[in-house]
C-alpha cells in the first residue's frame, strides 16, 4: 500500500498499558521497529512510565499507555503516551521528560514516510480521543518540527515551536585531529590540572560491567556535586543493569588520594558514545577532576570501542562548546485540536502572545 493510500485507509486502534505485558506479537514489532537503540526502546519507555508515576507531582488520574495503529490487521505504527483528563479537556503527551534526550515514533519505514507517520498518530488521536485538546511534544530536531507542522495542518491543528534546548556533537574518528581542533584554552587547562594531578596518589576507572561499589560511588559523587538531587535512583539504576546486559555502558571514576572525586556515564550504540550522565565533587573542582576523566574516557574509547562520534545529548552549557565542534538546536511543541473550542480559543491566545513577542523582540527605536 503506498503512503497516499495509507493516509485515507482505515485505521484499528489499540491500546496496552504502559509497563504490563504486551501480546508477543506486539512485543516483536517494537523491537523490530524501535527508532533508537538506547533512548527509544520498548524497556526505555516502560521504566521511564514508572518512574514519571513515583513523582509526587504526577497527575494520579493520568494514563500510560502503548497507542497501537494498524491497517488490515498490519501494525504501522506505536506510540508510548501520557494522557490527562481534567474538566473534560483530555492534554495528551508523547512520553519524555529530563531523562529523554531525544523522541521519535516507532512506524513501518516500508509503509510510512516520517512526514506521515507524524499524520497518522494525530489521526489516531483524533479516533482514540474526539475532541483532545492538546498534544505536547519534545524534544525535537528542527526536520522534526517541520514535518509535525506539515502534518498538523493537514489534520486541523494549530503547531507552536518553542526553544526548548540544545545538542553538541563532535566527530572524534581521528582522535589525533580531534584534539588538535580543541581551543587552546581547554588543552592548557588539562596539561595544567594533569601536572597538578601527578603529585597526588590517584587512579582512573573505566567499565562496562560495575561493581556494587562502583556504583555506590557513582551516587556518592551525585549527591556531593552541583547537580540537583535524583528525585529517585530507580531510572538510573534500572540504567545501569540494562545497559550491562545490553553491553552499552560506560562507567567513568576518577579517585584521588583513594576518594572518588569525579564520575561519568556514557552509553555506547554503533560508533556513537553518549555522555549521559556527569558529575565531580565540588570539594575537588580546583582539579577539574570532571574534565581530565572526560579525556581520559574520550581517549580509552576510541581505542578500545573505535567511536567516531561523542554526543553530549541535550544541555546548552557554554563548556560543551570546548568538547565539540557541532551544535544543533532542540525544540518542543504544542500541537493545539481546531475541532474543538477550546483549542481553537487556546490556538487564538497562543498567537496572540506570539504576536506581542514578535513585537517586543524588534524593540522600540530609542532617542
Amino acid at each position: 500500500m503506498t503512503t497516499t493510500k495509507l493516509l485515507s485507509a482505515t485505521l484499528q486502534i489499540r491500546q496496552f498499558p504502559l509497563g504490563s505485558p504486551l501480546p508477543s506479537s506486539v512485543s516483536q514489532w517494537l523491537v523490530q521497529h524501535q527508532p533508537h537503540p538506547l533512548f527509544a526502546t520498548p524497556s526505555w519507555f516502560s521504566n521511564l512510565a514508572g518512574f514519571i508515576q513515583q513523582r509526587p507531582e504526577h497527575h494520579k488520574d493520568s494514563a500510560f499507555y502503548w497507542l497501537l495503529v494498524s491497517v488490515d490487521d498490519n501494525i504501522v505504527l506505536a506510540a508510548p503516551l501520557q494522557q490527562h483528563t481534567s474538566l473534560g479537556h483530555t492534554r495528551l503527551r508523547l512520553l519524555s521528560n529530563f531523562y529523554s534526550p531525544m523522541l521519535e515514533l516507532f512506524y513501518d519505514q516500508q509503509q510510512l514516510s516520517a512526514g506521515s507517520a507524524w499524520q497518522t498518530l494525530l489521526r489516531a488521536l483524533t479516533l482514540l480521543c474526539p475532541g483532545w485538546l492538546s498534544l505536547r511534544l519534545t524534544p525535537l530536531t528542527s526536520v522534526q518540527v517541520q514535518h509535525i507542522c506539515e502534518s498538523a495542518t493537514q489534520q486541523q491543528c494549530s503547531a507552536f515551536s518553542y526553544q526548548f534546548s540544545a545538542n553538541y556533537s563532535a566527530d572524534c574518528t581521528d582522535i589525533t585531529q580531534y584534539w588538535q581542533q580543541r581551543p587552546s584554552k581547554l588543552r592548557n587547562t588539562l596539561q595544567r590540572k594533569a601536572r597538578q594531578l601527578q603529585k597526588h596518589n590517584h587512579r582512573f576507572e573505566l567499565t562496562a560491567n560495575p561493581t556494587q561499589t562502583q556504583i555506590s560511588h557513582y551516587w556518592q559523587i551525585y549527591q556531593h556535586s552541583w547537580k540537583h538531587p535524583e528525585p529517585s535512583k530507580d531510572f538510573i539504576n534500572w540504567l545501569f543493569q540494562w545497559a550491562t546486559a545490553e553491553g552499552k555502558l560506560r562507567l567513568g571514576l576518577l579517585y584521588i588520594d583513594d576518594q572518588v572525586v569525579a564520575c561519568q556515564l556514557w552509553l555506547l550504540h554503533n560508533s556513537t558514545a553518549c555522555i549521559f550522565k556527569l558529575a565531580q565533587d565540588i570539594n575537588a573542582n580546583h582539579f577539574s577532576p570532571g574534565s581530565l576523566l572526560s579525556e581520559y574516557m574520550i581517549n580509552r574509547l576510541t581505542q578500545q570501542d573505535h567511536i567516531h562520534t561523542l554526543d553530549f545529548l541535550l544541555g546548552d552549557d557554554d563548556f560543551k562548546a570546548l568538547w565539540m565542534d557541532q551544535k544543533q538546536q532542540i525544540f518542543g511543541m504544542e500541537l493545539l485540536n481546531q475541532q474543538c473550542l477550546s483549542g481553537r480559543l487556546l490556538g487564538q491566545l497562543q498567537q496572540l502572545k506570539q504576536r506581542i513577542k514578535h513585537t517586543f523582540s524588534v524593540g522600540v527605536p530609542r532617542d
